[in-house]
């Protein structure tokens, strides 16, 4: 039975090969987008995994706004850093331990 389906499937491949090279040509790029995603999403959702306690850790964000209402973020501490940003930081509740 599988014998006469793939028999079929070949002279329709070779019959239509316009059709097929088309069909097939689809079916290879939307399988290569769809592993492409799937490594990004992996990626992304794997990031900072490797740590002990991943469920504890947060990442400060600073918001700042310009002159014509845009709001900018930024990761980075800025001036205030250092021993004395820990420290500030571990007097807030909640807040175990800083680097």
């Amino acid at each position: 039975m599988f014998r006469n389906y793939f028999k079929t499937a070949c002279r329709n491949l070779l019959h239509n090969k316009i059709y097929s090279f088309i069909n097939i040509a689809g079916l290879s790029l939307g399988l290569a987008c769809t592993m492409l995603i799937m490594l990004y999403v992996n990626d992304e959702v794997s990031y900072d995994k490797f740590h002990k306690n991943v469920g504890q850790i947060y990442r400060l964000d600073k918001e700042t706004t310009k002159d014509n209402g845009d709001f900018h973020y930024n990761s980075y501490t800025g001036y205030f850093q250092g021993p004395r940003f820990g420290q500030a930081l571990r007097t807030m509740p909640g807040i175990v331990y800083t680097t």
